[in-house]
């Protein structure tokens, strides 16, 4: 922690195709963002001798999400938040909110809220210097209602940022209630076509699209939706098993699903020319755990899971975009080929692909997330 004059680094050395988890839950305090609308100390650095992937954990049996963190693609000047207004937060005192981190000293940050934020009233931009790298600055909404939550709320940095955004408890509509976060990605890593994959919830997927840009029409299946001027957003309700979405310029798109009533929430990588040859990720717990994967016509018969050639699964043509397949595959058996707590790697041999996770339970929790690539393929 950087910015934390007291604080003792963790150092740990991981073997190759291995996964490490470091516990925190008995130093909170120490890691989480409060009080609000303060300049904190609280940022985390994670630098490694060889490249990896990581993602922060909220691992509670009940209220459980997955921020995965995005390296060097979640650094940008310019960010549009991607907040849902479909549900309520359950309790009135874990509103919606956001997390800003500075990589460099003196940063100065200015925000423009959409809806009341705790301290900062709606439409009203106002600014906060981040003094040293590590830093950090958490912002609230004031009300923990549906049309609360500050949806298209614009952050703009004169040195590069990470975001995160977090929604506590969100009320799943049929009486079960559920975290959703993630780190987000800066105006200039979004693009312009997206494709949506349904979860498993007992109710209808929903997609919040937020316009970067003045007079951005969207269009989804083929049908124009929405006309929106920058930092607008359209929610679609997601009933079919996929959707394709285009854009005429870039937009931040985030998904809520999950298991029954039980919400995760994610934002979604563009197909525009990004994706992963390879990607690893962690098994929680042993609940249900699916796969979903995006992938060029073409490449859908050259995965490899842990090195190995094992049909991982049937795709199907996306029908509005015939240049893309995609997946979803069970893959719960916690005695299968991806246990708990070990580390598991998805390969194509061929082709760049995205690949979701969404592991828990429609009594339990959900955790959902992206693990491919969101920046311009190299």
């Amino acid at each position: 922690m950087p910015a934390s004059g007291t604080f003792v680094p963790y150092s740990f050395v991981i073997p190759a195709n291995s996964a490490y988890s470091l516990e925190l839950t008995d130093s909170l305090d120490w890691f989480e963002n409060k009080p609000f609308d303060d300049v904190l100390d609280k940022g985390i650095h994670i630098v490694s001798s060889a490249e990896i992937s990581a993602y922060y954990e909220v691992n509670d049996d009940l209220n459980a999400d997955i921020f995965v963190l995005k390296g060097k693609n979640a650094l940008g000047l310019s960010f549009h938040l991607p907040f849902q207004d479909f549900t309520t937060n359950n309790f009135v005192s874990a509103p919606s909110g956001f997390d800003v981190v500075a990589t460099e000293d003196n940063t100065l940050i200015t925000i423009t809220p959409t809806q009341d934020l705790i301290g900062h009233p709606a439409g009203m931009p106002f600014s906060v210097t981040l003094p040293f790298a590590g830093m950090t600055y958490s912002g609230r909404a004031s009300s923990s209602s549906a049309q609360g939550h500050p949806a298209g709320t614009t952050l703009v940095a004169d040195k590069p940022v990470a975001v995160s955004i977090h929604d506590d408890s969100c009320n799943g509509l049929t009486g079960c209630y559920d975290l959703m976060g993630d780190q987000l990605v800066p105006d200039e890593v979004l693009g312009e076509e997206y494709i949506f994959v349904r979860g498993h919830l007992g109710f209808a997927d929903h997609i919040q699209i937020v316009a970067t840009e003045n007079n951005t029409s969207v269009s989804i299946d083929g049908q124009s939706v929405a006309n929106l001027d920058g930092g607008e957003h359209h929610m679609h309700v997601l009933n079919a098993p996929f959707a394709y979405m285009e854009a005429s310029a870039p937009v931040a798109v985030w998904q809520s699903t999950g298991f029954g009533c039980e919400l995760g929430g994610a934002a979604l990588p563009s197909i525009n020319c990004t994706g992963s040859t390879s990607t690893v990720f962690v098994r929680s717990d042993n609940e249900e755990l699916w796969l979903n994967i995006l992938v060029p016509v073409g490449g859908e018969d050259d995965f490899l899971l842990n090195g190995e050639e094992n049909g991982i699964g049937n795709f199907f043509i996306v029908p509005s975009n015939d240049d893309w397949m995609f997946g979803q595959i069970n893959v719960s058996d916690p005695n299968g080929p991806i246990p708990v707590g070990q580390a598991t790697r998805i390969e194509n041999t061929s082709t760049p692909f995205h690949l979701g996770i969404i592991n828990g339970g429609g009594t339990s929790g959900a955790r959902y997330g992206y693990f491919s690539n969101f920046g311009a393929l190299k």
